[in-house]
């Protein structure tokens, strides 16, 4: 007959393996059905975002999130911390995003995920580049290349290109920020986002504009402009065509007069007619001045 000592010892390895079973099943509760409805529940909440729905986004990402907590699914919950310290900054500011960004870099280190920690690092790039704490955005957008150079993601990389280009020409280091972007612009188009690519074409042209390389800026413009023109992206249009306009003002009035128009054409089909005006005014009254 067995000891006490031994009933004692067998009963503390039962219960051991038992815990350690269930645990194992706790971690894993999640089916992939769960995470594709996660996923789409985070697309929807980009589409109603990129709409400037934000509360349907903030409703959707809180959904999410729940259902990502009830199946323990950790990737869903970093995604959905990350998609609310998105939303909060554009509504709120840069304040009281801390606590999102610890989360989703919990969750990565949990799962050992270069492409998550790498997105956290590129957010909080972008959290400190909208307050004009360009060094630490830098910093942190350095951190994020690092991670998703480990991952096949060229697109993220391009994004991270991107936002370094952006806070390295608001320290005035024009020369380093053109060679982000052209590191940038090529990824973007090899990974598909035509979008991007003319984002970062319209932010070298102005980096050329202030070398005062203007038939460079130009080039860069109009390389956006045709982009736009692609993908039917008519704001962007407007306000590429009014950065046209601008450059060829002290140059070319008749150039000028031409994308002004064309600008003021496309502000009417997207409907911002009116601040695009007060804009063009401003641009033309400035730029007389300094004629």
């Amino acid at each position: 007959m067995p000891t006490n000592k031994f009933l004692y010892f067998f009963c503390v390895m039962m219960v051991g393996s038992f815990v350690n079973i269930f645990a194992a099943a706790a971690q894993q509760k999640y089916t992939a059905k769960d995470s594709i409805e996660v996923y789409k529940l985070l697309d929807a909440a980009d589409e109603a975002d990129g709409k400037g729905s934000m509360d349907t986004a903030l409703r959707l990402v809180h959904t999410a999130m729940e259902k990502s907590r009830q199946r323990n699914f950790l990737r869903g919950q970093a995604f959905a911390h990350l998609k609310m310290a998105d939303l909060n900054l554009k509504r709120e500011g840069a304040q009281n995003l801390q606590e999102y960004y610890d989360n989703a870099s919990y969750a990565a280190r949990q799962l050992n995920d270069n492409f998550l920690t790498g997105l956290v690092f590129l957010q909080r790039a972008q959290q400190k580049g909208s307050v004009g704490e360009y060094e630490e955005a830098e910093k942190y957008c350095k951190q994020a290349l690092n991670h998703f150079n480990l991952t096949d993601s060229i697109h993220y990389t391009a994004k991270t290109y991107n936002e370094l280009g952006y806070v390295v020409e608001k320290t005035g280091r024009y020369e380093e920020a053109t060679a982000y972007n052209l590191k940038a612009i090529p990824l973007f188009e090899k990974a598909g986002d035509t979008k991007g690519a003319a984002n970062t074409s319209g932010n070298q042209a102005v980096v050329y504009f202030k070398l005062g390389k203007k038939e460079e800026a130009l080039k860069m413009f109009k390389e956006s402009a045709e982009s736009r023109e692609t993908i039917g992206d008519i704001k962007g249009l407007a306000a590429t065509y009014g950065n046209i306009a601008t450059v060829y003002l002290p140059i070319n009035d008749d150039s000028a007069k031409k994308y002004f128009a064309l600008q003021l054409h496309n502000a009417q089909k997207s409907g911002v007619k009116a601040n695009m005006l007060s804009n063009m005014h401003k641009t033309i009254r400035v730029l007389k001045q300094d004629r």
